[in-house]
């Protein structure tokens, strides 16, 4: 079993009444959550639908996907986050500044779009047909023609798209209805979160902190998470820099309004050992010396090779000399990707 794998990283559930009355000082609400998942915002591993077991106590989030031999901590007071690998017991320790990628990556795609968008008005000027196409085309990806490079979360409420389903809640059947709701950026085809969301359960613990906190997403959009009430039943939470996308789906099918046992100091042991994957240098095909050439500029690789992997399409792996060719080949294949579009 993954938890009795995970000795040396995290403690198993104890199913104690979430209101049992604790020995020693007054512990935070808790709950534990089974679900199927792909991922969670903060993990950067994707996979297919698996079941989880998700516990939260306070600030602390843990998931254990036994499928994919996997785990996900999160701690919001110390702001890190620690991924676990549990078949080649490694693990990843992330503080959350890490994250910040992801928006300064959003914030360049956005300011390029724009740019884009703003050059091609200059193009197009007098062309009624082409200008109507091209504003469309803005509003399709999430600009906003009337101020390019502004951006505006929109929640929005499909009230007539309520409907009654059966979770199970401290073990027991229950019907509960949800109800649809989405978050887009300005007029974007595809939200950035897809939620169904139901009032007949409630909490004790705010699951969408976790999601606001981390800094995946930007503070318009998670600002309009404030405004939801309720519990999240299904979500569709995208998360799309321009240079990386990932879709994190949760379905949740049973709640437990149980005490898990969290640390509240996480600390892996051994056998696990902390790895670096963003500094970690990669030998494609074991060549020898001189026998790879940068996918970018064409120069020989000495030693090691950096590798970068494409995260869409055919996900191909091109070796690299170093960050700039890395910077450079990324922006490369967006515009290719763009125009193939």
């Amino acid at each position: 079993m993954l938890v009795s794998s995970l000795a040396g990283v995290a403690q198993a559930d104890d199913p104690k009444p979430a209101d049992a009355k604790p020995q020693g000082p007054a512990l935070p609400p808790a709950v534990v959550i089974v679900q199927e998942s792909n991922g969670f915002p903060g993990g950067e591993r994707a996979t297919r639908l698996a079941p989880q077991r998700v516990a939260v106590q306070g600030s602390h989030l843990r998931v254990l996907d036994p499928t994919h031999g996997y785990a996900l901590y999160v701690d919001l007071a110390k702001k890190e986050v620690f991924e676990v690998d549990v078949s080649r017991k490694e693990y990843v320790h992330r503080p959350f500044a890490y994250y910040e990628k992801y928006r300064d990556q959003r914030n360049k795609t956005l300011d390029d779009q724009k740019n884009e968008f703003v050059q091609g008005l200059k193009r197009r000027e007098g062309k009624v047909g082409e200008l109507r196409s091209w504003k469309n085309e803005y509003r399709k990806i999430g600009g906003d023609p009337e101020a390019p490079g502004k951006l505006v979360a929109r929640l929005q409420h499909y009230a007539n798209e309520s409907k009654k389903i059966t979770l199970l809640v401290d073990r027991e059947p229950k019907e509960v209805t949800v109800e649809h709701y989405v978050i887009r950026e300005n007029q974007a085809d595809r939200p950035i979160f897809d939620l169904w969301v139901t009032r007949d359960v409630e909490l004790p613990v705010d699951l969408f902190r976790f999601y606001r906190e981390l800094g995946t997403f930007s503070k318009p959009v998670t600002d309009k998470l404030l405004e939801l009430k309720g519990t999240i039943v299904h979500c569709d939470a995208v998360l799309d820099t321009g240079t990386f996308f990932r879709v994190f789906k949760t379905r949740v099918k049973e709640i437990r309004h149980e005490r898990p046992t969290l640390a509240p100091v996480f600390t892996p042991k051994p056998p696990f050992t902390k790895v670096d994957p963003d500094a970690k240098k990669v030998t494609v095909g074991s060549p020898t010396k001189g026998t790879i050439k940068c996918a970018q500029c064409g120069e020989t690789i000495e030693g090691k090779v950096t590798e970068f992997r494409e995260p869409w399409g055919k996900r191909r792996r091109f070796p690299l000399c170093g960050a700039d060719c890395r910077r450079k080949l990324i922006r490369k294949l967006v515009a290719e990707r763009k125009k193939g579009n």
